[in-house]
């Protein structure tokens, strides 16, 4: 008799055990963009009455749509007036610019810090094109100086644009 109850405890604890490990253990499987290699490109223009616009993009800089649509890409931009006098002001600089992918644009907030030195507007998002449908795709920011610019002062801007490179395989059969 006590063996079989020895036997049973033993039945038990053996399958608490189990129990206890097999609701422990997880699936750490990735997809998609948990997979995807991070890329960072930057650059910068001069916006004058002579330069009046400009593109940055993930396609202009490496030469395809090869970042992925259906994952963030965070943009910004910061600008500032070329002279130090101007830029010691709070007056913004005449410019507009626009947040885009292949398949739109997005909406931003503008803020202004002042460094000590210069008036820094920046603003930035964090979007993606379409969740829904990964694509090899670009993202990008369009800056265009102001023609009714009435002192045609020169314009500083910075961009930056951290994205996820496409990778089908990422998509189709995860990392870990």
């Amino acid at each position: 008799m006590k063996a079989k109850s020895f036997s049973n405890l033993f039945f038990l604890i053996s399958f608490l055990l189990a129990l206890i490990v097999g609701c422990s253990v997880e699936d750490d499987s990735k997809t998609g963009c948990d997979c995807e290699s991070k890329e960072t490109i930057t650059g910068s223009a001069i916006l004058s009455p002579s330069n009046d616009s400009y593109s940055f993009s993930v396609y202009n800089e490496k030469g395809g749509f090869v970042a992925d649509g259906a994952c963030h890409a965070n943009m910004t931009i910061k600008f500032y007036w070329a002279d130090s006098a101007s830029a010691a002001t709070n007056e913004r600089p005449a410019i507009t610019y626009q947040f885009e992918s292949v398949f739109g644009y997005f909406l931003y907030d503008e803020t202004s810090n002042f460094d000590g030195k210069k008036y820094v507007f920046q603003s930035n998002v964090n979007e993606a094109d379409d969740k829904s449908h990964p694509q090899g795709s670009s993202y990008g920011i369009r800056v265009e100086y102001d023609a009714n610019n009435a002192n045609q002062r020169q314009i500083i801007c910075e961009f930056k644009i951290v994205y996820l490179t496409y990778d089908q395989s990422a998509w189709d059969n995860g990392c870990k």
